[in-house]
């Protein structure tokens, strides 16, 4: 297993969101506020990203009583009942974001009402379909979520607690009970927690583990075939184990806000390559995006988008010339990239932050 930072890629705008959000809270200290400063005067990129956060914040105060997004506070206010430092923050990184956008939708997933699994079989298999979410309780007080396309069975919860995610991607928000831990099982990987909120994905036997509160243990059954790797402790928030079917695990650390931005319905791009950022989208939508790789340099996207509208981020692309629809049906939207001025080719590009981002929105 091997740590890494932040990529470069996305340092420059969530050390801004970051610093944002210390300033909103109110409780810094005078060594936060050395390291700001710091960090403000290290590069002329570093301040165009808070201020240009800034006046997102601005642009989100303008509308902060919109019904919408009154509908939206409260249901994460029910949604999260415990206060903590990262939940707080939270809320203005997600203001900050979302004003970029037409409107803050929270997305219906259509299956109705919170379901107690234990009141109905020892065993569940819980799904949902293509663009659904669905958020369910547990009889031992645990909440989870679970996204598009995913599955998760979960056994008597009376005996012990214990879940096993098939595919897809579910986050949870567990109930301390510390006399029977917490395990959900992704594949030949176990993830051990007592009282916590992380997140679990998959995508075929890759499995990654998001800690967003608590600590979080991760280890793996790989079987006689090949030795398992040592178990891993995520004890920091923000704290991700990217664990692929060999045993090269790597933690790094990672915005919690954006990891679960589609909890609320929304995708968050803070400078991902136009490919990622098109497999996320796809993730939500019948109607799938590709781009004609026509050798010019991918741009990297900086926007807010809600889950399934495929529409309004294409639209975004046309609007901001950086791309352009070649042809669709009802199944694909093929794009086509449009040259970008100041955008160096991927090997010209400087090994230091700062390079050419576009930002992306409605």
């Amino acid at each position: 297993m091997s740590a890494r930072p932040q990529s470069d890629r996305t340092l420059g705008c969530t050390a801004a969101a970051h610093w944002f959000n210390e300033h909103r809270a109110g409780d810094m200290t005078d060594a936060d506020k050395r390291l700001f400063n710091q960090w403000l005067c290290q590069s002329p990129e570093n301040r165009a990203a808070y201020r240009r956060i800034e006046r997102h914040w601005a642009m989100f105060e303008a509308v902060a009583q919109d019904p919408q997004i009154l509908a939206a506070r409260e249901q994460d206010r029910r949604t999260f009942d415990k206060p903590s430092r990262w939940r707080r923050a939270g809320l203005a990184v997600a203001a900050v974001l979302l004003s970029v956008t037409t409107s803050w939708t929270v997305i219906d997933s259509g299956l109705a009402g919170d379901i107690d699994i234990a009141q109905h079989t020892e065993t569940a298999i819980y799904r949902t379909h293509l663009g659904q979410r669905l958020t369910f309780s547990l009889s031992d007080g645990s909440s989870v979520s679970l996204d598009t396309d995913s599955a998760l069975q979960v056994s008597d919860m009376r005996a012990n607690r214990s879940l096993e995610l098939l595919r897809g991607r579910a986050f949870f928000n567990v109930a301390k009970d510390p006399s029977r831990p917490f395990i959900v099982r992704a594949g030949a990987k176990t993830v051990r927690a007592l009282g916590t909120a992380f997140q679990v994905s998959m995508q075929g036997d890759d499995v990654t583990v998001t800690l967003v509160e608590g600590l979080v243990r991760v280890e793996a059954d790989g079987g006689p075939a090949q030795p398992d790797p040592p178990p891993v402790d995520i004890q920091q928030p923000g704290g991700r184990l990217s664990a692929p079917q060999d045993s090269n695990w790597v933690v790094e650390q990672v915005d919690v806000h954006l990891q679960t931005s589609w909890l609320n319905g929304h995708l968050v791009f803070l400078g991902e390559p136009l490919a990622d950022a098109i497999a996320e989208i796809n993730r939500y939508s019948q109607q799938k995006l590709t781009f004609i790789d026509n050798g010019l340099p991918e741009p990297e996207i900086l926007g807010v988008f809600r889950t399934g509208d495929v529409e309004s981020f294409v639209r975004a692309l046309e609007i901001d010339n950086i791309a352009r629809v070649t042809s669709r049906n009802k199944t694909q939207i093929a794009i086509e990239l449009l040259p970008q001025p100041n955008l160096a080719a991927p090997d010209q590009r400087p090994a230091t932050p700062g390079y050419h981002r576009r930002a992306v929105g409605p």
